[in-house]
């Protein structure tokens, strides 16, 4: 039996590669979701298999007849079928949103949006997303005017922390996943697709909010202003006409 094999891509799963590597773990495959050059120059200085599982016939085809103690899923973003998941005795996923209220994808979004507490967390892995038990979460505080991308790189960092510090003892045996508990919330690309767009002629509460910002925008002289915890904001506004877009 192999060691791990890892599904990665982009910054989080480089630095966790990298943590892996650099600790002496033995990693066996690494399968890329996303082309992440780092990656691949791991992958060929430390001469561990790469396979891209993007925009080609499913590479997976490749593992069969092979079994690994832990299939490590460090920000892959292939969602993975049952069949996939029996290759490993163990498995682990980075998650940056704390379960069972914020699974899926976006979770920086949905934090903001609907006030749910930020974190991350490491999952065991079933059938259904993001609904494992839990090795370990942190809890991330957010504080306004925090925006989606400002948050989404913090939980990126916050996940990496986190790894590098429960993976000793979850590969160990130390750290036990426990049921998540509390009530399943779950978020699609096309949730965060639809919440970003709103038709102000339809929806009067948004042309009101656009109005009065438009209204009070004197900038540089003045600037419509907000006041959140005691602070007050001044705040700007730029509309971008999209091309091609017409009256839609």
């Amino acid at each position: 039996m192999e060691n791990a094999i890892v599904f990665c891509c982009d910054l989080v799963g480089t630095q966790t590669l990298r943590f892996l590597i650099e600790a002496g773990e033995t990693v066996d495959v690494i399968v890329l979701t996303r082309d992440t050059p780092e990656i691949e120059d791991l992958a060929r200085s430390h001469d561990i298999a790469c396979l891209k599982h993007f925009g080609t016939p499913d590479v997976l085809a490749q593992l069969k007849g092979r079994r690994f103690r832990w299939l490590l899923n460090l920000w892959g973003t292939a969602v993975l079928r049952q069949e996939v998941l029996d290759i490993a005795e163990r498995r682990l996923n980075i998650h940056p949103g704390l379960v069972p209220g914020n699974r899926g994808t976006d979770c920086a979004t949905w934090v903001i949006r609907h006030g749910i507490p930020a974190g991350v967390s490491l999952l065991d892995m079933s059938a259904e997303l993001d609904a494992g038990d839990v090795y370990a979460s942190d809890e991330i505080d957010v504080e306004f005017p925090t925006t989606g991308i400002e948050l989404a790189e913090r939980l990126k960092l916050a996940c990496v922390e986190l790894f590098k510090r429960e993976w000793p003892g979850i590969r160990d045996g130390h750290v036990t996943p426990a049921p998540q508990s509390g009530t399943p919330r779950s978020f699609r690309r096309a949730d965060t697709l639809k919440d970003r767009r709103r038709d102000l002629e339809g929806d009067a509460a948004t042309r009101e909010v656009f109005a009065w910002l438009l209204a009070h925008d004197f900038s540089p002289h003045s600037a419509p202003r907000v006041v959140s915890g005691g602070k007050a904001y001044d705040v700007t506004i730029s509309l971008t006409p999209v091309p091609g877009s017409g009256s839609d």
